[in-house]
């Protein structure tokens, strides 16, 4: 009776799980699922939203560029007014930019917003449409942009604009430029360290800044003017060709790619709903602690091997002991006491993962995922060589 482990393997095991997540939550990862530190080991694509996550949370306004009757101070302060309910990177920039030059923001009403592309409100009698270049172009029906923005847009390639809309009319662009995150880098190496040859990026921006970030980390993959519902889209393609992804964001729009995704990932302060849709939360937000969870994965697949192993080990001990040794119930449950207090030490414990560093060597890279990596790759285009 005591020689079969099934029971102790299935309650040891599971709060020897339930130890490394306190672990990791003590160090700012909250993790809701304990069956994500086993699926973590499988993923061999990680993809990076770019707003917010790689950069910081809130990218300043570099200029203002106006095409219509409105000054730049007024139009700043519409798109304020516009983007002041929303809690996005963007939407703090024009409003920091606006209180820096002490902008009174009108009232709003009306206001409705489209997922990935912008805002639309009424101040007074007037309607404004504050987004991305695609979204004003679709509202306003022009085909091109005026020269002036265009014109600046080629100048300050990398940048993200933010454009104007007043009663149908663009009135100007808002030039935001983007802040790299300090540990982007590290982390980049780290996950080179750690074995992983498809890193990519998926943004709702234009592809020209997507793709300058993506150049200055060296990522393999680059996903451009991606709305909400295609990021989902992407990682649903890339799992129909046996990839295991990632998803690291902390938008609004990321939700949809986060219930999609084999593991999810979501920075502290991204928005409340993300948050609740990530199975990993990094309470400290620093992206660091993905790698912190990457190597805690290993760690507890050691250790649940281990305690497997161990009792396995137990019951065909015990099975020997009863018919070569003739042990009786009572010999045969001290045996047992010793073990199981054994095990629930070891459970409990997390062992060295507090005093060493865990092993940051390569894994095996599988030779298909290998095969199929294009750098730039653009919706499955080749895109730039220098990508």
């Amino acid at each position: 009776l005591f020689s079969a482990p099934t029971n102790t393997v299935r309650s040891l095991l599971s709060l020897q799980t339930a130890t490394h997540m306190q672990w990791a939550a003590e160090r700012g990862i909250l993790i809701r699922d304990g069956r994500v530190l086993e699926e973590l080991l499988r993923v061999d694509t990680i993809l990076f939203d770019k707003t917010g996550t790689l950069t910081e949370s809130q990218p300043e306004v570099e200029r203002i560029v106006c095409c219509g009757h409105l000054a730049p101070e007024p139009l700043l302060a519409y798109a304020a007014s516009a983007e002041q309910h929303l809690h996005h990177p963007i939407a703090s920039a024009l409003l920091a930019a606006a209180e820096q030059r002490g902008l009174l923001l009108p009232p709003t009403r009306d206001n409705h917003y489209h997922m990935g592309l912008g805002v639309s409100v009424r101040i007074g009698s007037r309607e404004v449409h504050v987004g991305s270049p695609r979204f004003i172009q679709q509202l306003t029906g022009e085909e091109r942009l005026p020269g002036v923005i265009r014109e600046t847009m080629r100048e300050a390639e990398g940048n993200t604009f933010i454009l104007v809309a007043v009663d149908g009319a663009i009135q100007g662009a808002i030039e935001l430029s983007p802040q790299l995150r300090p540990e982007v880098v590290p982390l980049i190496r780290e996950l080179r360290l750690r074995g992983f040859r498809r890193l990519g990026l998926v943004s709702g921006d234009l592809q020209a800044p997507t793709e300058r970030l993506a150049r200055q980390l060296g990522l393999d993959l680059v996903y451009a003017e991606t709305m909400p519902q295609d990021k989902a889209a992407l990682i649903r393609r890339l799992q129909a060709q046996g990839h295991r992804v990632c998803f690291v964001g902390d938008g609004l729009n990321d939700a949809l790619a986060m219930k999609q995704a084999n593991v999810s990932v979501c920075s502290g302060g991204g928005a409340e709903l993300t948050r609740d849709a990530a199975q990993m939360v990094l309470l400290n937000e620093r992206l660091g602690g993905l790698c912190q969870a990457l190597d805690m994965s290993a760690h507890l697949h050691l250790r649940l091997a281990g305690s497997l192993g161990f009792w396995m080990g137990f019951g065909a001990t015990n099975l020997l002991g009863a018919t070569l040794l003739r042990l009786g119930p009572l010999q045969s449950s001290v045996f047992y006491g010793v073990a199981f207090s054994l095990g629930l030490r070891h459970a409990r414990s997390p062992g060295l993962l507090e005093r060493l560093p865990l092993s940051h060597s390569p894994r095996e890279a599988d030779d298909d995922a290998r095969k199929d990596i294009v750098p730039g790759t653009i919706f499955g285009a080749p895109g730039p060589e220098a990508l």
